[in-house]
């Protein structure tokens, strides 16, 4: 008989365009997510509103935003951010850890 234990790291790729934003929802539930696109690629803007520009980050190509603060708690399939790519649509890199 096996044991069955819980991942404690997943990783997803979703496609990202420079027109509309993206939600960011982690597969599991985690304590903290990690946001990247290759260095190829042009960067990224994350926000917490996606309607609200001054609630906007640039996260600049090659470079990765992690997510994560004391005592945060991300539930699976909960929206935690919307992205958007600068100019080159591509793939984001999410990386979730338990």
């Amino acid at each position: 008989m096996s044991t069955i234990v819980a991942i404690p790291y997943q990783i997803r790729r979703i496609t990202i365009d420079q027109v509309l934003f993206t939600e960011v929802k982690p597969p599991i539930d985690c304590k903290k997510i990690v946001l990247s696109r290759g260095a190829e690629d042009d960067g990224f803007t994350i926000r917490s509103n996606p309607s609200d520009p001054n609630q906007e980050k640039e996260v600049a190509a090659g470079w990765e935003k992690e997510i994560q603060g004391q005592g945060c708690f991300y539930p699976a399939n909960a929206i935690v951010c919307y992205v958007r790519a600068k100019t080159i649509v591509g793939v984001l890199v999410v990386e979730c850890f338990r």
